[in-house]
């Protein structure tokens, strides 16, 4: 699933099946809250909460399943019960701001064992009003990569409502998400 129609084609992963649920309820006060599943690979499953109640849960196969139907690649699932996000309530409507929005991509190599949902939880945390969306487009494991580590990209969009954004404002603001990633156990990956 290429990013660009140029680009190179991949197989869908457990993020790319979030990111489709995540637009599909993209108007719906929900959150994604990761969880353990019998039948979901552990780290790669999370449940979808509205109000503090689960209302479905989107997730990748556990690989002993994999293995056991000798599958090529891991099914990815989904179920919502949309009698209940029907009930959800539309929160996230906001003003369009006649500025244009900032994009910067960020890298962290980081454990395994640190999902991206914590990795998202602190730099939410350090973001202030700029910051209108983070999210992970890309999780790699493999070559280049110390063992026990991934790389886990994050694209985050900033605007002001009242300004053009310069990068006076903006990398002083990138420098804090960067700094609460590396105290967290994440460090930003260099480029080569």
């Amino acid at each position: 699933m290429p990013e660009q129609w140029g680009g190179k084609t991949r197989n869908a992963d457990f993020y790319d099946i979030k990111a489709d649920v995540e637009n599909l309820l993209k108007n719906k006060a929900v959150e994604f809250v990761k969880t353990g599943h019998p039948a979901l690979h552990p780290g790669r499953a999370a449940n979808i909460v509205s109000d503090g109640k689960v209302i479905g849960f989107v997730g990748e196969l556990h690989p002993k399943w994999l293995q056991k139907y000798d599958l090529p690649q891991a099914p990815l699932v989904f179920e919502i019960d949309m009698a209940a996000v029907l009930e959800c309530g539309k929160t996230r409507y906001r003003a369009v701001s006649k500025f244009q929005p900032v994009r910067r991509d960020l890298a962290f190599v980081m454990p395994e064992a640190m999902s991206h949902d914590d990795l998202l939880l602190v730099l939410k945390g350090a973001a202030n009003k700029l910051v209108q969306e983070i999210s992970v487009f890309d999780v790699y494991r493999g070559t280049g990569l110390p063992e026990g580590m991934k790389s886990v990209a994050v694209k985050v969009i900033l605007q002001d409502m009242e300004n053009t954004l310069t990068d006076e404002a903006v990398e002083p603001l990138i420098g804090k998400l960067i700094g609460a990633a590396t105290a967290a156990g994440a460090r930003l990956r260099s480029k080569k």
